[in-house]
């Protein structure tokens, strides 16, 4: 009974889509910087936008069968794969046109050195595109559900030992800080916590509990709790964005994404216009174009605009939404 519960609420969310639409346009202010303090609070609000990713992709997986994960496994290896070809190609054809043969032919030469290819593997550093680290994190997530699946290990377990991976990233990446500690230098680089065991799976996990305790979560979350968690969020990063303190994941990140999921959640029954469907379906191509698209456009004349350095996010997302709308409507009518 309560499969056919779970299978009967997996209709499509809009205003989870929704989410993810602006949470993509966030992702895009991180990785291109507005200029200027402004662009750097920006920055550390930006920050919950990955967490919703991944909690939304742990929420649709929830009680799928090992048929449903293998279909989502081989469907992000064909798009890690398809990505990970243009980003090469481009980041080639970018130093030879620029007449960098010996740079184009070292950047090459990386894939086949243990130094770059293990981060890779293990921790999901990408050496091709700085944000391909989200779809090999996602990957290992689905791989871990699958094995989660096949060998019926019980929710609670996973639960309990998501909760003990983020608490350990929380502490190691900001906890350490907050008393006086310097990070062990072997923790020091960004993919020893940015990955999916302290990362990636744990927020995946948190997206099935809410699948799990949906019911309970949208009645006892109330509008109060979330505009309360959105302050005290919002007066996090302004601390955090005085004192210089720059993380990938704050204490408030995790708990603005949560807090936003419900919310959509709540407006799950809400209907929007198709052509705003249509819009927010662009997430996915938005992000693996627009790191491609800031790089074009940091090539052109527009990256010493001062016009340009306090809009720059907005411009790459724009171009980006387009171009993925364009992307979209050429795949319908192969479809058709």
């Amino acid at each position: 009974m309560e499969n056919l519960k779970l299978n009967m609420k997996k209709q499509r969310n809009y205003s989870l889509d929704l989410l993810k639409f602006i949470s993509s346009f966030l992702i895009v202010c991180i990785h291109f910087k507005i200029s200027g303090k402004t662009g750097e609070l920006i920055t550390i609000i930006a920050r919950f936008a990955v967490p919703v990713f991944f909690m939304v992709s742990g929420y649709y997986s929830y009680n799928d069968d090992e048929h449903h994960i293998k279909n989502k496994i081989l469907n992000i290896l064909k798009l890690y794969f398809f990505a990970f070809i243009i980003y090469f190609c481009y980041n080639v054809a970018v130093k030879m046109l620029s007449g960098q043969v010996r740079e184009a032919l070292w950047y090459v030469s990386t894939y086949l050195r243990p130094r770059y290819v293990l981060p890779a593997i293990l921790f999901n550093e990408s050496n091709t595109a700085m944000h391909l680290w989200f779809l090999g994190s996602l990957l290992y997530s689905y791989l871990i559900q699958w094995c989660v699946v096949k060998f019926k290990i019980k929710d609670n377990i996973v639960y309990i030992l998501s909760c003990a991976l983020l608490l350990i990233h929380i502490a190691l990446g900001i906890g350490l800080s907050v008393i006086g500690i310097e990070t062990p230098d072997f923790l020091a680089k960004n993919y020893m916590l940015r990955n999916f065991l302290f990362m990636g799976f744990p927020l995946f996990a948190l997206g099935q509990f809410m699948r799990k305790k949906e019911d309970v979560l949208l009645k006892e979350i109330s509008t109060i709790h979330i505009i309360s968690v959105f302050i005290l969020s919002m007066a996090e990063a302004f601390i955090m964005n005085e004192i210089n303190w720059e993380k990938d994941l704050y204490l408030g990140s995790i708990l603005l994404g949560f807090t936003l999921f419900v919310a959509a959640l709540k407006l799950e029954k809400k209907v929007y216009n198709p052509n705003l469907v249509k819009l927010f379906n662009t997430s996915t191509i938005v992000y693996l174009i627009h790191v491609m698209i800031g790089d074009i456009l940091a090539h052109t004349s527009l990256e010493n605009m001062l016009f340009y350095q306090y809009t720059r996010p907005f411009i790459i997302f724009v171009i980006s939404v387009i171009i993925a709308l364009v992307l979209n409507k050429v795949s319908e009518k192969d479809k058709k």
